[in-house]
Parts: C-alpha cells; structure tokens; sequence
C-alpha cells in the first residue's frame, strides 16, 4: 500500500536523509529548502526563533517507508537546531 512520508529537519541534516533516500528504493521524492518557525511564549510576548530547513516528501510502499524511518529515527533530537527531525507518515487515498 502506497503510504506519503514527509520528513522535515534542519539543513544540517539535509546531506543524511538525502542519502538515506536515494538508497531506500523509493521511486522518487520532491525536497524543499527553506526556513523553519518555531514560535517560542514568554509569558505574554512570543518570539520566532528561525532555522534553515528542508522538507522532503516521499510516496512509495510502506515497506521502503518502514525503512528509511528506521535509518533516520536515530538522527531526532541529535543536531543544534529544532526540530532536527521530524517524520510524519501518513495514507494515501489515490496516487497517480
């Protein structure tokens, strides 16, 4: 079953998962850099605190999925910048 796996970690990542993902098998992946928010609370004043990012987002089996999930969950909470790594996998209803 055809599953959507979508990753997003701090640039400083961005090299391993890349690589995780060309040797996974999957048929393919789209990857976008860009900046990552995370909105900080002070009592009643917030501050973003921002950080080069890259979001990837991977249709394949769930098996290829179950795969690079287990390669990467080591790499979460293990750089200097939030989120580091987050993996969400999620079903999808139709690929084409």
């Amino acid at each position: 079953m055809i599953k959507q796996l979508t990753i997003i970690c701090s640039s400083e990542l961005s090299e391993v998962v890349g690589k995780v993902l060309t040797k996974s098998g999957a048929p393919g992946f789209a990857r976008f850099d860009g900046t990552g928010t995370n909105i900080l609370e002070k009592s009643s004043l917030y501050r973003d605190l921002t950080w080069p990012s890259c979001v990837y987002i991977v249709p394949a089996e769930e098996e290829k999925l179950r795969w690079i999930i287990d390669k990467l969950k080591a790499h979460a909470g293990k750089c200097s910048a939030e989120p580091c790594l987050k993996m969400i996998l999620t079903p999808v209803e139709e690929f084409y």
